[in-house]
């Protein structure tokens, strides 16, 4: 089951080039699966089961430590920001993905729901 189980509405990726896109007030965040399909992460309830308030479960943004820092395939150096994805698992295992390789990325899209119950 999920969002991603209509086949006929895929899209497979070979590459993605440098294009603007031009109206942002309609764009949306798209993902790629662990398949390669390109989707989107639904946000409406049709999609959602066991909803309950997030409550305290946010508090353990504070554990999290943000950085600046340069990515080793940058040849312009530009800092960036953000967190360690290793450091990240230690918080919290849920907020990581995984890869061939171990842990890759934080899922920063689920850190922006918290962050906004920390302000509510």
């Amino acid at each position: 089951g999920g969002p991603f189980t209509d086949r006929t509405r895929t899209c497979y990726l070979g590459s993605i080039f440098d294009e603007p896109v031009s109206d942002s007030g309609s764009a949306q965040a798209v993902y790629v699966d662990q398949f390669n399909v390109l989707g989107f992460l639904p946000s409406s309830r049709l999609f959602k089961h066991d909803i309950k308030p997030m409550d305290k479960a946010s508090e353990e943004l504070y554990a999290l430590k943000p950085v600046t820092f340069k990515y080793n395939s940058d040849k312009n150096g530009m800092t960036q920001y953000g967190l360690i994805a290793e450091e990240v698992a230690e918080v919290n295992p849920d907020l990581v993905l995984h890869g061939k390789t171990g842990i890759d990325t934080v899922r920063y899209e689920q850190i922006n729901a918290m962050l906004l119950n920390e302000f509510l």
